[in-house]
């Protein structure tokens, strides 16, 4: 399956590098906290939006159907807050959605630039994610053994044993090309941190990704490699049930309040008249009062930002979408999705719209994650076009 695998890469020279930023991000992270992650994160996505811009801009205004969107969200945005005379945050938009805007242009020019790269520069960037998700995964190890806090967290849960490491949702999208290389230890790295973070959507996601790369590569036709991907389903489900059990038991027993709240909250919000209902309430304002609303008690003046930022956030993307923008929004959104990357291989969509009713949109993590999803379909698409069947033109040529 490996076309590529006789092309040598001098590991030395990417490890060191890898390496060095790795633990130095580690170690602000140690002593300074997650929010050095969130701030490398923008960096990253700020990096590839000037690397360029000028190609951003094109694309956002050739394409009709994205400037329509945004048109609505800005009209909306103004009626809401002029007319309606609802709270506006500036703070709430850049912080959180208005990256769900701009990080769709991005990813399609970053998917674009990557599919024409010479094969050379695909294998340097596989080489580079390897590198990170292996020492991401020897950190967890780490990490809980030895109870140090090594890992560069955007999240950690400490009462229950959870921690989101920088790189998860990279790890996962990274997957069907791992197999395809290959790269067993890089693979097992990503299960590692898939199951580190303990989400319901990673850990399915991971087996999804799997699953895509079996199905898409033909493995199914060869009755040798059901018994190989029965033994890597059967195992992993049986390493996050024995981990997780109780919480997916929980779960199904009954459901989960705070995103139920959530939801309930945004559906009335959005239904509350016709026009909210066709284009939402746009961005920067709030939908409820989020845990002021759930309860009476004493609230921690340490964490008034925190609870400030529930009112306006949404830890689910459907439902963050069809508030944010309407149906007409949420359907425009779903279009520019669906007809850029199922275009280049139909799995991409059912895995994008799981990916979504569990991770809202928005926020620089979110903006971090789409990013990576953009450059591992590029990379797993690229390899895949020595088949005469996947050479379709890109929806957007340099």
């Amino acid at each position: 399956m490996c076309s590529y695998s006789d092309r040598k890469i001098n590991k030395l020279n990417h490890f060191i590098p890898v390496f060095f930023v790795y633990m130095a991000l580690s170690t602000l992270n140690f002593y300074v906290g997650s929010r050095v992650v969130l701030l490398f994160s923008a960096m990253v996505v700020v990096f590839f939006l000037l690397g360029d811009i000028k190609s951003v801009i094109r694309y956002s205004i050739k394409n009709k159907i994205y400037l329509v969107l945004l048109a609505c969200i800005l009209i909306t945005t103004l009626i809401t807050v002029l007319i309606k005379d609802f709270e506006y945050s500036s703070w709430q938009l850049f912080r959180s959605h208005l990256w769900s805007i701009i990080i769709m242009p991005i990813s399609i020019v970053t998917f674009a630039k990557i599919v024409n790269k010479e094969i050379n520069y695909i294998l340097v960037v596989v080489k580079v994610v390897e590198l990170w998700v292996m020492l991401t995964a020897i950190s967890i190890i780490i990490d809980y053994s030895l109870g140090t806090h090594v890992v560069i967290s955007k999240i950690r849960a400490e009462d229950v044993g959870r921690v989101y490491a920088l790189g998860d949702m990279t790890a996962v999208f990274f997957v069907p090309v791992f197999l395809y290389f290959r790269k067993y230890i890089a693979l097992f790295s990503c299960y590692i941190i898939a199951y580190a973070t303990g989400g319901k959507i990673v850990l399915v996601l991971s087996l999804m990704m799997t699953i895509f790369y079996f199905y898409d590569s033909g493995a199914f036709k060869r009755p040798s490699y059901y018994l190989v991907f029965s033994t890597i389903a059967s195992l992993f489900i049986y390493i996050v049930l024995e981990g997780y059990g109780d919480r997916f038991l929980s779960f199904i027993d009954s459901g989960d309040y705070w995103r139920f709240s959530q939801v309930m909250a945004a559906y009335n919000m959005t239904f509350s008249d016709l026009y909210s209902a066709c284009f939402g309430i746009g961005l920067g304002t709030p939908y409820w009062e989020g845990f002021y609303a759930l309860t009476n008690s004493y609230i921690d003046p340490d964490l008034a930002v925190l609870f400030d930022n529930m009112r306006f956030d949404i830890e689910s993307g459907i439902p963050f979408l069809v508030l944010r923008f309407g149906l007409v929004g949420f359907f425009i959104y779903a279009y520019l999705s669906i007809n850029n990357w199922g275009r280049y291989n139909i799995i991409f969509i059912p895995i994008i719209i799981i990916w979504f009713m569990g991770a809202s949109p928005s926020g620089i993590s979110y903006a971090f994650s789409f990013m990576s999803f953009s450059i591992a379909a590029a990379c797993y698409t690229k390899l895949k076009m020595d088949d005469e069947s996947l050479r379709i033109k890109p929806i957007y040529t340099l």
